[in-house]
């Protein structure tokens, strides 16, 4: 990890869990993640560092901080969710009841995860990425969410199909609300 990890309830932390607790957005996530291997965290932190601390986000930005936290990702993270994926009905031959606390011990442990994940990228970005002008409007943010996008489906934004532009910008819309202050 980088040595300039923020503190895990910190201000990022806040605006991740009420983006994602808004309507839509949970599935949206759901289909970029799936879609394209998208880190959700680094589209909720860069959303938030674009918004919040008028940080200037680029593709560049975007895989320098996933390469901050991949290993961290897919050795921590993604095994977690892997694992409480396979108990959601019980390996085979286990009684699904018998799994039902283990499975939810994992989704905690994965949640404490992607809060440290979450540390972790507030911290890297609060420490390299440049002032620039906020983003203020629903397109501003939707600009960011669909550079993010982008570069985990290794294209440019322009070319993105449409569900999975839509899905950034049910996000990109959650995120400018929450920092606009709308419900």
């Amino acid at each position: 990890m980088g040595t300039g990890m923020a503190e895990m309830d910190g201000p990022h932390w806040a605006f991740s869990l009420a983006v994602y607790g808004r309507e839509d957005v949970p599935g949206a996530c759901l289909r970029l993640q799936d879609g394209i291997g998208l880190d959700v965290n680094v589209l909720l932190l860069a959303l938030f560092f674009a918004g919040s601390r008028n940080g200037t986000i680029t593709a560049g930005t975007i895989a320098t901080a996933d390469a901050e936290i991949a290993t961290w990702r897919t050795e921590v993270v993604v095994a977690l969710r892997r694992l409480r994926i396979l108990l959601k009905d019980g390996p085979p031959g286990a009684p699904r009841p018998a799994t039902n606390e283990l499975r939810a011990g994992i989704k905690s442990a994965e949640l404490s995860a992607e809060q440290i994940e979450q540390a972790w990228l507030a911290g890297w970005f609060a420490d390299h990425v440049g002032a620039g002008a906020a983003a203020t409007t629903p397109d501003d943010f939707a600009t960011v969410a669909r550079c993010v996008a982008g570069y985990y489906a290794g294209q440019e934004a322009s070319t993105l199909a449409s569900e999975l532009l839509a899905a950034a910008d049910v996000v990109a819309r959650a995120a400018s609300a929450e920092l606009s202050g709308k419900v």
